[in-house]
């Protein structure tokens, strides 16, 4: 009896354990590319990709956003749940962060406010194009 108790204690834990672990991972896709301003290569900052809602398999939450910071030759790789792993398959609404003080008058490079890319599923390269907008 006692030996069942164990058994039966043992698989409760494991079972309750087991709806812990990554229940809320999408799936990922590697993801890296290059950052423009005007035709020229970016150098710093930082691209977010967030999951755009409407995907009815995703319901209402489409998925956490993904990130990269850009180097000093324009070039970036995604990162979502771990390093370089990529983003969550599906549309992105992307945002470019420059990093730049806020306070200075220098022209802002900038993403379109409308500016979307779908990440599907294997590898994907992304040219992400920026304009310059006055302070």
């Amino acid at each position: 009896m006692r030996h069942a108790s164990v058994g039966i204690l043992i698989l409760l834990v494991l079972g309750l354990t087991a709806g812990c672990g990554g229940g809320g991972m999408y799936k990922t896709a590697a993801v890296k590319g290059h950052v423009t301003c005007d035709g020229k290569p970016v150098s710093g900052g930082t691209i977010t990709f967030s999951p755009v809602a409407g995907d009815a398999e995703k319901g209402a939450n489409p998925g956490k956003a993904a990130s990269g910071s850009v180097d000093a030759s324009g070039n970036f790789v995604l990162s979502t749940y771990a390093n370089d792993d990529g983003a969550v398959v599906g549309k992105h609404k992307v945002v470019y962060a420059s990093g730049a003080d806020p306070s200075s008058k220098e022209p802002v490079c900038k993403a379109p406010a409308d500016l979307v890319k779908e990440v599907v599923a294997g590898d994907n390269e992304f040219t992400i194009e920026l304009s310059t907008a006055k302070k």
